[in-house]
């Protein structure tokens, strides 16, 4: 997959595994966590009774993945519903289970019925028809060669190649679209660019243990 689109340096390598590292919990999941109601109200339905209960009881955690907009609670209820559904339109989730059935997957998370569909025209597969999803998720090859597909889809490797600072991966994230964990990306991008940069130093920064092993 490397090769294939195009990671031929280190630093290129390194913004990668970064950001991948962060979305699948160092390579322990190639798919989104949550249930089947999570990702409804992600990806396909959000009701106003589901915008007033999270505003009453995940007010921090709808105010970090930046829903909030500084709205109070009636104005989020009032909006939050409709901005939901118009981009769950947009993207394709037009059909019950759309949020389940396309929700992130792969070792970049590719979402939406319409990214899957664009991957599907992309590699001559079918992506879209039940259990094809799940391909995205439970084969080693799919996950990675999706990953590299919207990688270089979005042009992320404009951001990748400007260099090795905080605010290179920073910008890396912002394409990637993530809901966070900039902090975990920025500890795994220097981390991996340490060992592809084939530095002499660890970075002192890093509050990550370098492995060792008993002589």
């Amino acid at each position: 997959m490397l090769a294939k689109y195009g990671f031929n340096t280190g630093l290129r390598q390194a913004h990668f595994v970064g950001q991948a590292f962060e979305e699948t919990g160092a390579l322990t999941s190639a798919k989104e966590k949550g249930d089947a109601e999570y990702f409804r109200k992600m990806y396909e339905n959000y009701t106003p009774s589901d915008a007033a209960y999270d505003f009453d009881n995940k007010y921090n955690w709808i105010k970090k993945l930046g829903y909030l907009k500084n709205r109070n609670r009636s104005e989020y209820i009032a909006k939050r519903p409709a901005e939901v559904h118009e981009k769950a339109v947009s993207r394709g989730n037009i059909s019950p289970g759309d949020g389940a059935r396309f929700k992130g997957r792969g070792l970049i998370h590719l979402t939406w019925r319409d990214g899957y569909g664009d991957y599907a025209k992309f590699r001559a597969r079918d992506f879209t028809t039940d259990p094809n999803p799940e391909k995205l998720e439970s084969d080693a090859e799919t996950a990675a060669d999706s990953a590299g597909y919207y990688w270089i889809k979005i042009n992320i490797m404009k951001k990748a190649d400007r260099g090795r600072g905080d605010i290179d991966v920073k910008e890396c994230f912002k394409k990637v679209g993530g809901a966070g964990g900039l902090a975990e990306r920025t500890l795994f991008f220097h981390y991996a660019d340490f060992i592809l940069g084939d530095s002499p130093d660890f970075p002192a920064e890093l509050k990550l243990e370098r492995q060792s092993e008993d002589i």
